[in-house]
C-alpha cells in the first residue's frame, strides 16, 4: 500500500509534469490575508489553475504582498493546499541558510536576496519526512529582479502558458 505522503508527492510530480497548463479566469484582485504583522495585514490575491484539459481541480498561485515589504511579493504555487514552490523576492543584504542536506543538491550554504523554493529540490526531502516546508532556496538569476520578470520565470519553470493579458498582470503599486 502506497502511503499517504508517497500519493500526494506522486500527485504533485504529476500536476509538475502536466503540460500546458494555464491560468484560469481574470486576473485575481488583492484583499487582505488572516496574516498580520505589526498590526498591517498581508494583502494576497489567488489565480486558479488549470490542467493541460482546462480543469481547474485544487491548484492556484497565491500571491502575497507583505507589509513594510517594499521590494516584491512572494508567489507560491499552491497544490492541495499545500505550497509546492515559491518565489520570495527579499532585499539583497537579508540572506537565509540552506538545510546542510542542500549541499548534496549544489545548493550553496546560504542565499541572500530574491530566491526561489523549487519543488525539485525539496521534494525528496518532503517524501522523506512527511513535513511540507519548502527548506531549500537557489538564488534567482540578475536577471530577475521585478515582479513581472519573475512572474513569467516561474509560469515556464511549471509549464504554465500565460497570455498577453496574463504577462501583463501585476501588483498594485499601491500595495508595494
Amino acid at each position: 500500500m502506497v502511503s499517504s505522503i508517497a500519493a500526494d508527492v506522486a500527485a504533485v510530480d504529476a500536476f509538475w509534469a502536466d503540460t500546458p497548463k494555464s491560468l484560469s479566469g481574470p486576473p485575481p484582485e488583492f484583499g487582505p490575508s488572516t496574516f498580520n504583522r505589526r498590526d498591517q495585514y498581508e494583502q494576497e490575491a489567488k489565480w486558479p489553475i488549470a490542467d493541460s484539459i482546462g480543469i481547474v481541480r485544487s491548484a492556484h498561485l497565491r500571491i502575497v504582498v507583505r507589509p513594510g515589504l517594499a521590494i516584491g511579493p512572494s508567489i507560491s504555487v499552491i497544490f492541495n493546499r499545500q505550497a509546492i514552490a515559491r518565489v520570495d523576492f527579499v532585499p539583497g543584504n537579508e540572506c537565509e541558510s540552506n538545510p546542510l542536506w542542500a549541499a548534496d543538491l549544489g545548493l550553496p550554504p546560504r542565499v541572500c536576496g530574491p530566491h526561489f523554493h523549487s519543488w525539485e529540490h525539496n521534494r525528496s526531502q518532503i517524501l522523506a519526512t512527511g513535513d511540507w516546508e519548502l527548506q531549500c532556496r537557489l538564488p534567482l538569476t540578475v536577471q530577475i529582479r521585478r515582479f513581472e520578470q519573475a512572474f513569467a520565470w516561474l509560469a515556464a519553470e511549471m509549464n504554465l502558458v500565460l497570455t498577453p493579458d496574463q504577462r501583463a498582470f501585476d501588483v498594485p503599486p499601491q500595495l508595494l
